[in-house]
Order: structure tokens, then C-alpha cells, then sequence
């Protein structure tokens, strides 16, 4: 008798042990499911907030000269001018030209050339206003040459660092970048420090969102106060622009 009550202790012992081992198990397979599906609510709560931030352009409004930044909800429809971004010519002058380019892009350099001869030609009634739009690869050298020549830009050598990249297009290399800067005349332990720091990646981040929100598809992109035009502007067609602008003014 008492060996046959022993048995249907351990019996009983070991349901209960069983039993509470499947609670275990069950209890954390649902663990695991509920924290999953908590974690991809949180992931999708913060790619939602980080796009409203996203459209919310850093700008110093209190400036005359800068376009005020959208509102969250607006979409961008006309280049932002912005105090970070190079300015060849007369800030308060009535005609403005604004290139999207690409050092990696052998037309944009006669584009801007000839842009510039006319930013000379008009002296205090047109200024231009640089827009980078390279690949928005980190790795690429398209991008590489963006951040040099800003950091260039941080010593106000920006315009002399950019035709010299011009002049370079099918040896665009970290070699090329740094031969460039000591032709600049540029303090190269400061230069390289901005490269190696990155800051200059948010003014270019800044415009390529500006660009894609445009729906911007090619370079070079050219707008003349707020109308634009991809690429291929004539000589001529370009001053009749302008001039036409002039005139409205």
C-alpha cells in the first residue's frame, strides 16, 4: 500500500511540473510575440516622426534674405535660399539663379561657366546660389566632391575649390580632392578635419532632400528666381531669361 501511494505521488508531482513547464513555454512564446509587435509599432511610430522632421528644413529665419522654412504640412515648391549655401554676386539683387549640380557631371561645368559670365556681365542685378545634388551615396566619389568643396567653402574658398573640381571630372579621387586643396591655397589640417568630421554632410543632405522634394530628376537642374529648367540652356535663351526677369522686376 504504501509504495503503490508513493507511485501516484510522483505521478501527480510530475503533471504538475509538466503543467506549469507548458504555462512557461506558452506564456513565452506569446512574450515574444507581444514585444515583437510592440518594438515594430515603436520602429514604425519613430520612421513617421523622423519624416515630419525631416520636412522641417533648418533655417535662420531671421534673416531678410532667407526664404522662410514650410510649415510641416507644406510641401516645398520653390528653391529655399538658405545663408549656408555658396552666393556668387550682389545678395540683394533682384534676379536669382539657383544650379542643382554634380561635380560627377561633365555638362553641369558649362552650364555653371556660362552662368557665371553672366553673373559678371550683370553685375549687381543677378546673383547665383549653388545647390549641390550628388548622389546621396556617402561611398560615392559624386558625394565626396560635394563635401570637399564645402569644407573648402569653410575657409571662403568655395567658388575657387568648386572650378578647379570642374576642371578634374574624370579623376575625381581623395588624391585629386587633397591636390586640389593645396593648389586652393587652403589650410589643409583644418580642411581635412571637416572632411573627417562630416558636419558639412547635413548642408548637402539638406539639398538633395530640397531637390527630391522639387521632384528634381537630373542635373544640371536651373532655376531663374522660381521658374526652373533641366539642363540645356543656351547662351542666349539664358539671357533672354534674364532679361526678361530684369524687365518684370
Amino acid at each position: 500500500m504504501l509504495k503503490k501511494i508513493n507511485k501516484n505521488k510522483f505521478y501527480a508531482y510530475f503533471f504538475v511540473i509538466a503543467s506549469l513547464l507548458a504555462f512557461l513555454l506558452l506564456f513565452g512564446i506569446y512574450l515574444i510575440f507581444y514585444l515583437n509587435n510592440y518594438y515594430n509599432r515603436l520602429i514604425a511610430a519613430d520612421e513617421k516622426n523622423y519624416t515630419k522632421q525631416a520636412m522641417q528644413i533648418d533655417a535662420d529665419i531671421s534673416d531678410p534674405f532667407i526664404t522662410k522654412v514650410p510649415n510641416r504640412k507644406d510641401m516645398i515648391k520653390e528653391p529655399i535660399l538658405r545663408a549656408e549655401d555658396p552666393v556668387l554676386g550682389f545678395i540683394d539683387a533682384p534676379v536669382t539663379v539657383f544650379i542643382y549640380s554634380d561635380y560627377d557631371c561633365e555638362y553641369c561645368a558649362e552650364q555653371l561657366k556660362m552662368i557665371k559670365a553672366s553673373v559678371v556681365k550683370h553685375e549687381n542685378k543677378i546673383k547665383l546660389i549653388w545647390k549641390d545634388y550628388p548622389e546621396a551615396d556617402f561611398d560615392s566619389v559624386s558625394y565626396k566632391a560635394a563635401v570637399a568643396a564645402r569644407c573648402a567653402g569653410e575657409q571662403g574658398l568655395f567658388w575657387e575649390y568648386n572650378e578647379r573640381l570642374f576642371s578634374e571630372p574624370e579623376n575625381l579621387s581623395q588624391t585629386t580632392f587633397r591636390k586640389i586643396a593645396l593648389k586652393t591655397g587652403l589650410d589643409i589640417k583644418r580642411w581635412q578635419a571637416c572632411i573627417n568630421k562630416g558636419s558639412v554632410k547635413k548642408l548637402i543632405n539638406d539639398n538633395i532632400f530640397e531637390a527630391d522634394a522639387l521632384l528634381i530628376n537630373g542635373v544640371p537642374f536651373v532655376y531663374i528666381n522660381n521658374q526652373g529648367y533641366l539642363g540645356g540652356i543656351e547662351e542666349g535663351e539664358l539671357e533672354g531669361l534674364i532679361e526678361k526677369e530684369l524687365i518684370e522686376d
